[in-house]
């Protein structure tokens, strides 16, 4: 990043990248969520789809030890997280230092957004939405 004279930061990239490019605010990725689990412009029947268990994954998959953690799968581009009998659905990434999370609770509609700017954004991630997991 690189500061102006007018305060305001500036980023430069050398390659545009779908994810790692994004550069959003708090409250903006919050108001794209609530789009999101409010069904967006999707017709029912995409929407049921895209939070629909596509694929499976391994019990290991987030990087746990097997039965610490959440029953994950991924539907049409979200995660799946089966909290205990409650769904999250829910997408996250990094790069670098960076590490974001987005998730909803399907059940509710209560959700969260988390942007972290740390080597240890996706540790303080998982101990913030699974306290009981070893950490």
């Amino acid at each position: 990043m690189i500061p102006k004279a007018d305060g305001i930061w500036s980023i430069f990239f050398d390659v545009a990248m779908a994810a790692s490019s994004l550069v959003t605010t708090v409250d903006d990725y919050t108001a794209f969520l609530g789009h999101v689990c409010a069904g967006g412009t999707l017709v029912p029947e995409l929407y049921d789809e895209m939070i629909r268990s596509q694929s499976p994954t391994p019990a290991d998959y987030l990087g746990l030890e097997d039965g610490q953690g959440p029953v994950v799968s991924w539907g049409l581009g979200w995660m799946i997280l089966d909290l205990g009998g409650q769904v999250m659905i829910g997408h996250g990434g990094n790069n670098d230092e960076y590490t974001a999370f987005a998730g909803f609770m399907r059940g509710s509609g209560e959700g969260i957004v988390m942007l972290t700017n740390g080597t240890n954004g996706q540790e303080l991630i998982q101990t913030l939405l699974m306290p009981d997991v070893g950490g």
